[in-house]
């Protein structure tokens, strides 16, 4: 039998160079499917970063037109914010169609170099400004690095068992479970990673189709990871970009309401359909009462729930809404049954989580929208970020309602004064 130690120093055999001819034979086609799978690996995640570069631009773009016109810079920096806080946006700007720098974050970065997209921000068909966006390259680096790793372990662990296992191959006849092992590779290193090598009935040669097989199921399961990973991160982005959009669609059609009532009837309805929640309330501040008035409402019970708790005290204990108006913050309970600091409003018996964020204007004030969700943790730090962002906007419209139904009444007594004087 031929021994290791003949393989490597021994005279030339025909077992030797048998052997020898195997192991460089099934390294070569091993080797071209690991660089195939390399290239095409790499290739594809360049195609996905410059996809999502492209995405994220258009998408940001879209977000800020509104903003952009009306030169919203809390809006403009929050909806900057859930992009500059993605792992690979290593920069970003925003700027106006004037040229003035509205937004700009960057990040420390290896210098790997990154992608660059630049869209302009549109709004009515006018260009308002422009974005301008980087993405790190440090994902292709790691997957390069990673594949490499796995080609050379891959490699090295397939060329020993063939070496180990060559001895007893070649005593019987080679041919068809060589070309049906060849075969076999040529499949996998074509990208069709569900093959599989089918038993063989040598040992030796089974063994081979089995390694060969576990390593067809680890690249195809890291491939599977790694399309996974990249669609968590496009289906995040889609889903903040999505709640980001209906938060201005619901800011756009509230802001043109100047009446009070009509305007917060509409909050309330806009804001319940968008989000899909159980009930939605909106309370205005009685500053000489201290207390929350119920103003609107919509969802489950609709309007209903007006008649049954007009106001609440600001010093009221338990309750989110009191809470969120005394302490101006954000209160949210995501298990209401298990939340001491959660009282239940008659005819919601389904509400499993509330979230209450004050009205806020000028750091006075006005308000407490309240919204109220038949889901177990419905409302995620992200969620409650764009919810917050659409609080200020309700805050702008009512701040404008009530001037301008100030200006209104102010008219009317002057006009009543002037048909005062003409009688005299």
């Amino acid at each position: 039998m031929l021994r290791i130690r003949d393989l490597l120093v021994g005279k030339p055999s025909i077992m030797r160079n048998l052997t020898w001819g195997l192991v460089l034979t099934v390294t070569v086609v091993l080797v071209l499917f690991n660089v195939f799978f390399y290239w095409r690996s790499a290739n594809q995640i360049q195609r996905d970063l410059d996809s999502r570069a492209t995405d994220i631009a258009d998408r940001l773009s879209g977000v800020l037109g509104a903003p952009l016109w009306n030169f919203d810079a809390r809006t403009i920096e929050q909806s900057a914010e859930v992009y500059s806080d993605l792992e690979e946006v290593v920069y970003l700007r925003i700027q106006s169609d004037l040229g003035d720098v509205v937004y700009e974050n960057k990040k420390d970065a290896p210098g790997i170099g990154s992608i660059d997209r630049t869209e302009d921000v549109v709004y009515e068909d006018r260009v308002v400004g422009q974005v301008e966006i980087s993405i790190s390259r440090e994902s292709i680096a790691q997957a390069q690095r990673d594949s490499l790793v796995s080609t050379v372990l891959s490699t090295l662990g397939i060329v020993i068992a063939i070496v180990v296992t060559s001895q007893l191959l070649l005593r019987r006849f080679l041919n068809q479970p060589l070309t049906e092992l060849t075969r076999g590779l040529d499949q996998i290193a074509q990208g069709k990673y569900q093959h599989r090598l089918t038993p063989f009935n040598l040992v030796d040669m089974d063994t081979i189709a089995q390694g060969v097989n576990v390593m067809a199921s680890q690249i195809a399961e890291r491939d599977r990871q790694l399309h996974g990973l990249v669609n968590t991160l496009e289906d995040r982005v889609s889903e903040r970009t999505r709640d980001l959009k209906v938060a201005a669609v619901v800011s756009r059609q509230v802001t043109s309401e100047l009446t009070l009532d009509a305007l917060l009837t509409h909050v309330a309805k806009l804001t319940q359909q968008a989000f899909d929640l159980y009930q939605v309330h909106v309370f205005l501040l009685n500053e000489a009462e201290h207390t929350l008035e119920l103003k609107a409402a919509a969802g489950a019970v609709g309007a209903n729930v007006i008649g049954q708790r007009m106001g609440i005290r600001l010093n009221e204990r338990p309750g989110l809404i009191a809470a969120a108006g005394r302490e101006q913050e954000v209160r949210v309970s995501n298990d209401v049954l298990n939340d001491d600091l959660y009282l239940p409003i008659n005819g919601l018996p389904d509400t499993r989580s509330e979230a209450a964020l004050p009205i806020l204007f000028a750091g006075g004030l006005l308000g407490v929208l309240d919204l109220q969700s038949k889901e177990l943790k419905r409302f995620s730090p992200s969620d409650l970020d764009v919810l917050q962002t659409l609080a200020e906007q309700i805050a702008i419209a009512v701040r404008n309602a009530n001037l301008y139904e100030g200006a209104v009444e102010a008219r009317e007594r002057a006009e009543r004064a002037d048909m005062v004087k003409s009688q005299f």
